[in-house]
């Protein structure tokens, strides 16, 4: 149990580097997306193993606002960076590896 709750906060840890890199290297959306989902599996194992089943209602209830900041705002912070970069990835154009360059001879 004590390695499983290590590799969840890893992954967190990973998940901020996301953001961070989301922030700082918006052309490398794949590399963000996968980041960020890392960050999004390790926060979900570590609120299943810390809290169990009372913090998740505790979380989608929305009962106390001033503390649902405090495990709200990451879990959806990681959802809209997780979203933007997937759209991002979608429409990155596909490259290819073509040397040669067509040249107009009629201009």
């Amino acid at each position: 149990m004590n390695a499983l709750l290590f590799v969840s906060l890893l992954f967190c840890i990973v998940g901020y580097a996301g953001l961070c890199t989301a922030l700082l290297l918006p052309k490398r959306p794949k590399l963000n997306v996968s980041l960020l989902l890392l960050g999004l599996i390790g926060f979900s194992i570590f609120m299943s193993l810390q809290g169990g089943l009372s913090t998740w209602k505790w979380l989608l209830l929305f009962e106390e606002p001033d503390e649902w900041f405090l495990l709200g705002f990451p879990f959806i912070s990681l959802l809209l960076g997780l979203s933007v970069n997937v759209k991002r990835s979608i429409k990155e154009p596909k490259k290819t590896n073509n040397r040669y360059v067509e040249i107009d001879r009629n201009a």
